[in-house]
Parts: structure tokens; C-alpha cells; sequence
């Protein structure tokens, strides 16, 4: 009997250290934000849009590789919208790969209502984002690992413009004491792409990437302290 006693301490002390949840442990993995200097814009308009008395969907894919390893969390975006009338539909789908070299495995798609974006007023405004849950498709990163983040503009009724901040290669810095000096900055990002689908569906390069950020959730279970305490009381006994 006393072994079985013991023997059972041991197992709970095991069991608790297995059942324990992973603490979400949520970092910034990329940051592509684009400085207010160096705005420039890829702009989704009316005249962009209509194409033979049809509204059409929009699609810009950015590229991005993985800095650390875990599950992606979120992905945030700059953008901003020029209208009043009911919004459009901003989707962004997930895609494992480089869909510029023909990676196609969707992850997962999310929608929000582009009315919820901020107006031309914030446009300058980093705090302004756009935010993509992406932690309900449980897509696993490898530090490295390159994924595709496809955005789009879905139309409904609406003949407004949506603009998609990007670096651009002009701006003005001021200075310390006052002065501008003039930058040139060109793609913001070095790790990947931005690309726009025609509608044969071909990719063409645009020169300067989206403004981005991506998260990753690298939660790993580690047990506390009164758990290594119970898991080596544990050992001990038996």
C-alpha cells in the first residue's frame, strides 16, 4: 500500500508537469513600418477598379520570412481609406510559402470591414493599423521559413479609393536643429516582396514593400516552480 501511495504522488507530480497549458509568450517578429517621411502609397481607386463596367477585387501578396519560431499571431498593416460610402470587405489570406516562386497552400483567410480602417487623416499615423488575427489557423513558423501575406480589396457597392502605405523612394527627415535633409529609402524591407496579381492572374513586381508587422506567439511549457518541485519530490519517491 505505501508503495502504491508513493507511486501515486510520483504520477500526479508527472501529470501536472504534462497537462500544463503553454504560456502565450506573443513578440514582434518583423517590423516593415513605414516612417511618415518616407510615405508612399499603392492605391486600389475607381478608375484601378473598374474594368469593363465592373467592379473588380484588388490583391497586392507581400512576402516575408520568419525571424523567430512559434505560431503566428497576428499581422498588422498600413493602410487607409478615401470614402464615405458603405465599405468594402479587406481580406487577408495566409499562405505558406513564397507565392512569388509558386507556393499556392492557403493557411487561412480573415475579413474585416474597411470601414473599421483609419481615414486619410491618420494615414501618418504608425498606431493606425490594420490587424489580422492569425492565431485561430495555428500556422507554425521555423526561424527562416518564408510565408505570403495575400490582402485584397473585395467590392461591394463601393467606388472610394483604399491606399496601402509603402516606402518610397523619396521623403524629407528633420533634422535636430530644425532642418530637412533629403532620403531616399527604397524598399523598406529586405526579406521579401510585394507583388500585384493582374487579372490573368501574373504577379508583377512593385519596388517598394508594404508596411508590415508580424507577430509570433513562441510559448513553450515550462513548468513553474512549484511544479519542478512537485515533479522532483515526485522522482525522489520512487
Amino acid at each position: 500500500m505505501r508503495n502504491k501511495l508513493i507511486f501515486g504522488v510520483a504520477l500526479i507530480g508527472l501529470t501536472a508537469v504534462s497537462a500544463m497549458p503553454a504560456q502565450a509568450a506573443i513578440v514582434l517578429d518583423q517590423d516593415a513600418l513605414i516612417q511618415p517621411a518616407g510615405q508612399g502609397s499603392v492605391i486600389v481607386s475607381p478608375a484601378r477598379r473598374l474594368v469593363q463596367g465592373q467592379l473588380r477585387d484588388f490583391k497586392y501578396v507581400q512576402t516575408a520570412t520568419a525571424g523567430v519560431a512559434g505560431t503566428l499571431s497576428n499581422v498588422e498593416l498600413q493602410g487607409y481609406r478615401n470614402f464615405t460610402q458603405p465599405a468594402d470587405t479587406l481580406r487577408l489570406t495566409l499562405i505558406d510559402g513564397d507565392y512569388a516562386a509558386g507556393a499556392r497552400t492557403v493557411i487561412g483567410s480573415q475579413d474585416l470591414n474597411a470601414a473599421n480602417a483609419p481615414g486619410s487623416n491618420a494615414s501618418r499615423n504608425l498606431d493606425a493599423l490594420l490587424n489580422f488575427d492569425t492565431s485561430a489557423f495555428a500556422y507554425q513558423v521555423a526561424t527562416g521559413q518564408m510565408f505570403s501575406i495575400m490582402i485584397e480589396l473585395i467590392p461591394l457597392n463601393q467606388t472610394g479609393s483604399f491606399n496601402f502605405i509603402t516606402a518610397n523612394s523619396f521623403g524629407q527627415v528633420q533634422q535636430p536643429d530644425g532642418t530637412f535633409r533629403l532620403v531616399s529609402e527604397g524598399a523598406n524591407y529586405n526579406r521579401g516582396g510585394v507583388y500585384q496579381l493582374g487579372l490573368n492572374g501574373g504577379l508583377f513586381a512593385l519596388s517598394h514593400d508594404i508596411g508590415f508587422r508580424s507577430f509570433v506567439d513562441v510559448a513553450a511549457a515550462v513548468p513553474e516552480p512549484a511544479t519542478w518541485a512537485m515533479l522532483i519530490l515526485g522522482f525522489g519517491l520512487v
